[in-house]
């Protein structure tokens, strides 16, 4: 079975305002990657979601939608670091924040199973509004934590208070 494509999905970003970049499959990765720019004007650190379908996974077809967040994590600060994006991860719609070790790093991602009939456009670009939300509105505290300018407690109190006005939207 052949993996599904970007082409339809890619109108439909565009149009949402998505800046994108298609890289053609390869030898090295046997499927298509999308790269979508996620730039806020207020913020100096540029975003880059990268899309891919895992190799293996068909029927579904498991969309893996990855975020890779600028941050320097200190070993010391790992512990609430880790306790911390559970936290975050338990309260937000979408989840995906993490920790890869042994290479300390923070990412988001998420999955998404894809059907037969190929990507729904629509459901993808709301999919990629609210990453960009989530990751938007909960990073810079997970960056706070992990480099240890927050610890765990003052990290869930940040949280608790930018809860309180948690309105997502596209607009």
């Amino acid at each position: 079975m052949e993996f599904p494509t970007f082409s339809s999905a890619l109108p439909i970003l565009h149009q949402a305002g998505f800046l994108t970049r298609l890289i053609p499959a390869s030898e090295e990765n046997p499927t298509e990657q999308l790269l979508v720019v996620m730039d806020d004007e207020d913020s100096t650190d540029l975003k880059r979601l990268e899309l891919t379908f895992l190799s293996g996974l068909e029927d579904p077809f498991v969309l893996q939608l990855f975020m890779g967040l600028p941050c320097s994590i200190q070993e010391t600060y790992k512990v609430d670091l880790s306790r911390f994006i559970l936290a975050v991860n338990n309260h937000v719609p979408l989840t995906g924040f993490g920790l890869k070790e042994p290479e300390m790093w923070v990412y988001f991602r998420h999955l998404m199973p894809v059907n037969s009939q190929g990507l729904d456009g629509e459901l993808l670009a709301q999919t990629i509004w609210l990453i960009w939300y989530v990751v938007d509105r909960f990073s810079g505290i997970v960056k706070e934590v992990a480099e240890g300018n927050k610890n765990l407690e003052a990290g869930l109190q940040a949280l608790e208070e930018n809860l309180q006005h948690w309105q997502p939207t596209n607009e």
